[in-house]
């Protein structure tokens, strides 16, 4: 609550948002792991949360991501 009593409106700043895919892509998928963004960011959550703050984890898992290779990555 701010000085006049209103309760503030979130605004995009309070917001990280994820996505498998840029938008009009489609993401690889395994059956069983998931996207490979979701893969990832089990990964990275399970190893490091306990020492990183969300944001840094975001940026470990986008860090992952470049490493990925299989069906769907060739360019």
């Amino acid at each position: 609550m701010n000085e006049s009593g209103d309760i503030p409106i979130r605004t995009s700043d309070d917001m990280i948002i994820l996505l498998s895919s840029a938008p009009g892509y489609a993401s690889v998928r395994d059956q069983s792991c998931g996207t490979w963004l979701i893969k990832n960011l089990c990964k990275v959550f399970s190893l490091r949360a306990f020492e990183k703050d969300v944001l840094n984890l975001f940026q470990l898992t986008d860090e992952a991501l470049k490493n990925e290779t299989g069906p769907g990555s060739e360019v």
